[in-house]
């Protein structure tokens, strides 16, 4: 009998520790699957993650680990990152950090993996729920009890910010010593909880003296929430009525002892200490017993969760009657701490230690030390426990009575929590979704608003440029920006009592009036440019007239430049020059006074965003004068990269207004300086194209064979010498160039022209009868030489393209050629027009048309001409209607003209210029302009049902919303009147119906 039994124990024994096994993979499969399968722990770096962890330079080698237990450095505070003593936890980002460090392929030390740093949360958060199981073991004893504790614990969504948060390693690293120290002084046993209220409990050991002391201290250097750890103890052997013991009053004395000095450098240190709830101690009173109610309908009913829960989440108490849930608030909390008295008294442990517990541990978040941090769901990772403790106790009630449905219950519970945090880890998985949560469940949380913009306008930057999503993305962030300001200045005076929540505001004011800014890149429609501008600079505006939460003057102090910066791009884009160029002079006076940081690079940039609108506006002395600026502040000090950068855009601009020799010699010295570098033929090349337009095509081509010594493949080079030895007539040498550049890129249409080109001169040179052929060789030649002109043209290689132009303006006069030659001439008015030589052009003009009048392209030019420069609207209705002559019954004209002409004809000649509308449009003119043009001419032709008709088409074609009002203010007040008393002519019975 006795060798069966003998055999079957290895057995059993190996049966029992596979099962244990099977269940502790059970344990931690089940607390990991919500973080994996959502995709939480490869989120981004979110909130304080960025100032903490990936911007903290600190962190980055181990051998800083001296700085980071410094207690007395003060460098960290400048920087923001260490306003509390926390050590450990900045010890366990550096190793993290090297980790990650080693594991991660193409390391970026700027940009570290955040899944290093989460799965390190994750791992101290499953520990933590193993030390609650243990301990739950010593309190309940081996029931379903402590497994349950556990998972409700490690599963609860409330527990989800402090643990897929980088920066809650300071909750979860601070709950793992708060744990083993009361495994430590709890001792040894099992349900401890269930005990005969009659049987002693065992005093704690002496190693606790050892280890609870430093388990604390260890808990404190990660977060100081663990100071409620003593009271903890003593609340702990209350309930169990332990008796007293030497080690236990050693332990108690050091820990008590500890807690105190803490305490006295916390308190004593002023930098750590915000103001009170709303300015008044009271206030934070009244509002503490709402915050324990909002703490507990978290952990009860974990719906709306929000990672931020600042102004206006939860408003302020400002009496005991208002808001009207504070009285409720204070009886509830009330009855929370006598009930928990009450089991005390009863010797109901479990209960007991449950409520006081969550009471008492709460305590120094509830603000009655001010913190800047005014709620979070992480502050409930510690107290929480005393209340899963209170539902656990009850369990274990109710598992006596009814097995079957408590544990049934239990595990729905634990199902639904698995459900709650899954979904909350989904809202980890990117800031942005994060803040998008946070905005919608909390819609009054105006710093929630502002997190979400923040992250709408970090998303727009990483597009690429002229990316319609980024416009999206901006939009949506102005109006989050807006919400936020809109909850903010509900109270201003009120708000600037508090620096952190008026610090909100000035943050939201800046972000919005960048993203405006930032916008009005994307829109075309000048009115909503203007109106977005208006807006940004109203902000700006506003923002220099405010003091700083540090006490800086933002007007005054160099700081706050980039500020005044964005206010001149702002006002550029409203087209208010005059007020950019005076603040760009007042940006002048402050870099040349106090060199703030990037103070002469953001000068530099507005002379040349200055530049860049004076040459769009066509105004090039201007444009010229803007660049010169900004190469000065570039010149001296600057490095060669930014003088080699803006250097050509300055000479370009200088040339346009034919001050040749200026721009060549500020070439001169950037391209010596630059040496071979290989970047310089783009400089050399520029020198070139001055020479071209200074005349000297000599010189040009003794600058562009330099050039092709640098890079002997350089195809601009290539084809624009090329271009100028076909001028030259050195026909070899053009071929030769065009065939090396048809080998680098093979297939250019210039360079098939270009040797086409070469091909007729040769047959011209060789044959000069006047047969039909030769007139068809002659009429390719001209249209090739007129296509190459106007090919330098586009190159501003004006010298090269007038001297084209002239070439087939001055031909022979022949029947066959004058279209050719009114051509040249047209073409060299446009040169004209762009050097605002303005009768030049028009004697050009006037000149082609002599010698063919049915050039109908120059009858158009004229008529833009007369429209833009000389007001003289009948000239150009003459030019117009010429023009237009040309396409009866073929829709192959210009659509402007067409609109152009319809317009100079509604008043007098309102059928013809519906008709012109009609080709308007089909020549694909703008659709709405042709709308607004068709319903005025109805209006004006009294016909108030078309007129209506069109009024409507175009106001659905808008979306300038000034211009939709504009138009609907004229429908209401010009056009429904004359409707109505239409209708009524019509039927005079119905004003008395009406």
């Amino acid at each position: 009998m006795s060798s069966p039994s003998l055999t079957s124990t290895p057995n059993s024994s190996s049966s029992s520790l596979k099962l244990k096994v099977l269940g502790v993979l059970a344990f931690v499969g089940i607390i990991l699957a919500p973080y994996l399968f959502s995709g939480a722990l490869t989120g981004g770096y979110t909130f304080d993650d960025v100032k903490l962890v990936k911007d903290n330079t600190s962190i980055r080698e181990l051998s800083n680990i001296g700085e980071i237990f410094n207690i007395f450095s003060d460098r960290w505070d400048d920087e923001e990152v260490r306003p509390n003593y926390r050590p450990v936890r900045f010890l366990s980002y550096a190793i993290d950090y090297q980790i990650a460090k080693a594991v991660t392929p193409n390391f970026d030390p700027d940009n570290p993996p955040t899944w290093v740093f989460h799965t390190s949360n994750l791992i101290i958060h499953i520990l933590n729920a193993g030390l609650v199981f243990f301990l739950a073991r010593r309190l309940f004893g081996g029931s379903w009890a402590p497994w349950i504790f556990s998972l409700l614990f490690a599963l609860h969504p409330i527990q989800t910010e402090a643990v897929v948060y980088i920066s809650g390693r300071r909750d979860v690293l601070s709950l793992f010593f708060f744990l083993l120290v009361l495994f430590v002084y709890v001792g040894k046993g099992r349900g401890l909880f269930e005990l005969s209220k009659e049987t002693p409990r065992e005093p704690s050991s002496w190693t606790s003296i050892i280890l609870v002391p430093l388990f604390f201290i260890l808990g404190l250097f990660s977060k100081e929430m663990v100071i409620t750890l003593p009271a903890v103890m003593v609340l702990f052997d209350l309930c169990l009525r332990r008796r007293w013991s030497l080690p236990r009053v050693l332990t108690q004395a050091l820990v008590w002892l500890i807690a105190g000095l803490f305490i006295y450098f916390k308190v004593t240190d002023e930098s750590l200490i915000a103001r009170p709830l709303g300015g008044e101690t009271s206030s934070t009173w009244l509002t503490a017993p709402r915050y324990v109610v909002k703490y507990l309908s978290l952990l009860l009913i974990p719906l709306n969760q929000t990672i931020d829960y600042s102004y206006d989440a939860i408003p302020i108490s400002k009496s005991f009657t208002d808001p009207w849930s504070t009285p409720l608030a204070w009886i509830f909390v009330l009855m929370m701490i006598l009930g928990g008295l009450y089991a005390l008294v009863k010797k109901n442990a479990a209960f007991a230690f449950g409520l006081l517990f969550f009471v008492g541990t709460l305590t120094p978040v509830l603000q009655f030390i001010p913190i800047p941090e005014r709620f979070a769901e992480r502050f409930v990772y510690l107290p929480g426990l005393g209340i899963l403790l209170f539902l656990i106790a009850t369990y274990v009630r109710w598992e006596k009575k009814s097995l079957i449905h408590a544990r049934l219950t239990a595990v729905i519970l634990l199902f639904i929590c698995f459900i709650f945090s899954w979904s909350r880890c989904y809202e980890w998985r990117s800031p942005l979704a994060l803040w998008a949560s946070a905005s919608q469940s909390h819609p009054r949380c105006a710093r929630a608003h502002i997190g979400y913009g923040n992250e709408l306008r970090a998303i727009s930057q990483l597009r690429p440029t002229g990316d319609i999503q980024a416009k999206n993305e901006l939009r949506k962030a102005s109006d989050a920006y807006q919400k936020a300001i809109s909850i903010l200045e509900e109270d201003l005076e009120g708000l600037k009592q508090e620096p952190l929540l008026f610090g909100h505001l000035l943050q939201a004011k800046n972000f919005r009036a960048d993203s405006l800014l930032r916008l009005t890149d994307f829109l075309k429609d000048k009115g909503e440019i203007q109106r977005f501008s208006e807006l940004a600079i109203t902000d700006y505006r506003w923002l220099m007239e405010q003091t700083d939460v540090d006490g800086k003057i933002v007007s005054e102090h160099a700081d706050y430049f980039v500020l005044r910066y964005h206010l001149f791009l702002a006002l550029l884009k409203k087209n208010e020059i005059q007020k950019a160029e005076e603040e760009l002079k007042v940006m002048e006076a402050i870099a040349s006074k106090n060199k703030a940081f990037n103070s002469d690079e953001l000068v530099k940039a507005s002379h040349y965003q200055l530049g860049a609108l004076y040459r769009l506006q066509q105004d090039k002395k201007k444009a010229a004068r803007a660049f010169q600026k900004a190469y000065s502040y570039v010149r001296e000090n600057g490095k060669l990269e930014a003088r080699y950068l803006l250097v050509g855009e300055v000479a370009d601009a200088l040339a346009q207004i034919a001050e040749y020799d200026q721009a060549l010699s500020l070439m001169d010295p950037v391209i010596k300086e630059m040496g071979k570098d290989t970047r310089v033929k783009n400089h050399i090349f520029r020198v070139a194209k001055i020479y071209n337009l200074k005349g000297d095509i000599e010189r040009a081509v003794i600058e562009l064979e330099k050039a092709l010594q640098h890079d002997p493949k350089f195809p601009a080079a290539l084809l624009s010498l090329a271009n100028l030895e076909e001028v030259r007539t050195n026909l070899d040498r053009a071929e030769e160039l065009y065939k090396r550049l048809e080998k680098i890129q093979p297939g250019l249409p210039e360079v098939q022209k270009g040797l086409q080109n070469v091909i007729a001169k040769r047959e011209l040179a060789k044959n000069n009868t006047n047969s039909e052929d030769e007139v068809d060789t002659q009429k390719r030649r001209l249209a090739s030489m007129l296509q190459q002109g106007r090919l330098h043209f586009d190159d501003q290689q004006i010298f090269a393209a007038q001297d084209l132009f002239k070439k087939v303006a001055e031909q022979e006069p022949n029947a066959w050629n004058a279209p050719f030659r009114a051509e040249g001439l047209r073409l060299l008015g446009q040169i004209a027009l762009k050097l605002r030589k303005f009768k030049d052009f028009e004697g050009f003009l006037l000149q082609g048309l002599e010698v063919d009048p049915d050039a109908r392209d120059i009858y158009l030019d004229l008529a833009d001409y007369c429209l833009a420069h000389r007001k003289e609207k009948e000239r150009a209705e003459r030019y117009l209607i010429k023009y237009v002559g040309y396409f009866e019954g073929k829709v192959v004209g210009k659509a402007h003209a067409y609109y152009n002409l319809a317009l100079l004809l509604r008043s007098k000649a309102p059928h013809e210029a519906l008709r012109l509308l009609d080709l308007a449009r089909k020549a694909e003119h703008p659709r709405s302009e042709v709308l607004k043009a068709q319903a005025m001419t109805y209006f004006e032709m009294e016909n108030w049902v078309k007129a209506s008709e069109y009024f409507e088409l175009y106001d659905n074609e808008l979306e300038d919303p000034v211009e939709k009002k504009r138009i609907q203010d004229f429908v209401q007040s010009q056009l429904l009147p004359k409707l109505l008393e239409q209708e009524l002519s019509k039927d005079p019975d119905k004003e008395n119906q009406g």
